[in-house]
């Protein structure tokens, strides 16, 4: 670039002597030109015609459809002072600039403007999105004005790239539990665009190398949040079991359903979580008597008994609106050895509707148990099932509400109406967790899990994998 212009050892006495893009510690600057006798990178280098005309066609196949894609290239004006255009007009001592219009199937979507000598690369690029059924495009470059005294540029690093979402798993990478603990996945995705809602759980049993689908998948409900399409993935909630230490869980989201199933149109990063079950008999030996909830002065007050507190550090109060997700509202610590200690803790929040609680019970290893779930409502709860464990394997967990004690009937039906289990049990009024047992010998399939209290019936459809 300090030689003047013209001068004989110019490409054709006005061109630049200059690198390439690719990888250019300064991308506005690129590579410094290869030395003589060297070899260097590779770029496009357009001589312009003196006639308007296409300058690059290309096919591109292998797309994802209802997907934004990002089109980008680094141009760079070669021209420091072409002395006139193709009819001998001359425009500031530099010519005509390059003006390019990109097309995609024949149809205009974006022109840079001119791009005026600069001694620099640009970037430029525009956004498209697939359509329901669109795997491929035709991508043209068109040059829109005439050369013969300038608009001659280079071209480089061409990219096709779509913008994949974030997703945080929301607990740590490996989720060290006790036996029958309560494990509650979910996960946080975050777009640029809003279109990546459709979601799918995967379960490892190799640590990572190979993924199955758990059955579980669902559509969120993206809401724009600090610039970012935000919505929130669970995984139904289940008790761990010594055969589940060592199995990773994660989530894939795409565009749509059919992309879902695609590996090459859908995406996860490599966040995931692996379930350590582990041994904590001492732990275990804690039981909580008597949890329960009632309202003083539009506050609710939880109480609860305790023995057998060896090795035990606080009591973590976890409360949740759906029964599902749950949040910590406050920390109570442990009274050390005493055995039938009763506590108690105020939430502060004026109650406005069903509130569920429970107790995480965390030891001085840092591992911990849950107590069972209460629900606490200013009115009246009918006979209600919070949730079931869905898709299930070897037994299946289902949560319901009993606004009294009684006898409550659970059967598991196929799919032509035949009971395959029965199992009936004395439920307390509150929370209820029952878990059905001995169902790994039922073939995989859809089947009807029927509850039954006190003359009322809850008919729910679930999976076994």
């Amino acid at each position: 670039n300090s030689l003047p212009v013209p001068d004989p050892s110019r490409v054709f006495s006005t061109w630049e002597i200059m690198g390439d893009h690719t990888n250019a510690v300064s991308p506005s600057i690129g590579n410094p030109p290869t030395p003589l006798g060297q070899n260097g990178g590779y770029m496009l280098v357009i001589n312009a015609s003196y006639p308007i005309s296409t300058a690059i066609r290309q096919p591109i196949s292998g797309l994802c459809t209802n997907t934004y894609y990002d089109f980008t290239a680094w141009f760079r004006n070669l021209c420091q002072r072409c002395s006139t255009d193709s009819n001998g007009n001359q425009a500031n001592n530099q010519g005509v600039t390059p003006n390019l219009t990109y097309q995609i199937d024949g149809i205009d979507y974006y022109t840079t403007g001119n791009i005026n000598y600069t001694g620099l690369w640009t970037k430029k690029g525009f956004t498209f999105f697939t359509g329901l059924s669109q795997t491929s495009f035709t991508l043209t470059i068109r040059n829109n004005s005439p050369g013969g005294g300038g608009n001659d540029w280079a071209l480089d690093d061409v990219s096709l790239a779509t913008c994949e979402p974030n997703i945080d798993l929301n607990i740590t990478p490996i989720t060290k539990v006790c036996p029958e603990a309560q494990i509650d996945f979910n996960v946080t995705v975050k777009s640029y665009f809003p279109n990546y809602i459709f979601f799918k759980w995967q379960k490892s049993l190799d640590g990572g190398n190979f993924w199955i689908d758990t059955g579980v998948e669902g559509i969120g409900t993206p809401v724009l949040t600090n610039g970012e399409w935000v919505y929130n993935a669970s995984y139904p909630t289940f008790l761990a079991h010594y055969n589940d230490s060592g199995s990773r869980y994660r989530v894939v989201t795409a565009t749509n359903s059919t992309n879902l199933a695609n590996t090459t149109c859908s995406y996860s990063n490599s966040k995931s979580t692996e379930i350590k079950v582990l041994d904590c008999s001492k732990l275990l030996q804690m039981s909580v008597t008597n949890f329960y909830a009632d309202l003083i002065n539009k506050k609710v007050n939880l109480q609860w008994i305790c023995n057998k507190e060896n090795n035990f550090s606080h009591y973590e109060i976890e409360k949740s609106t759906n029964g599902k997700t749950f949040y910590k509202i406050g920390i109570v610590n442990g009274k050390s050895d005493n055995n039938n200690f009763m506590y108690n803790f105020i939430d502060l929040e004026n109650i406005a509707f069903d509130v569920y609680y429970r107790l995480k019970m965390v030891d001085m290893d840092n591992l911990f148990i849950y107590s069972k779930v209460i629900l606490f409502s200013n009115k009246k709860i009918e006979f209600s099932v919070i949730s079931v464990v869905n898709p299930f394997e070897n037994d299946m967990t289902i949560s319901y509400f009993l606004p009294s004690a009684g006898n409550v009937e659970f059967f598991i039906t196929d799919g032509i109406g035949k009971i395959v289990k029965k199992q009936v049990i004395s439920g307390r009024k509150n929370i209820n967790d029952t878990k059905m047992l001995g169902l790994n010998k039922l073939l995989k399939g859809i089947y009807t899990i029927t509850i039954i209290y006190q003359n009322q019936r809850i008919i729910k459809r679930v999976i076994k994998l």
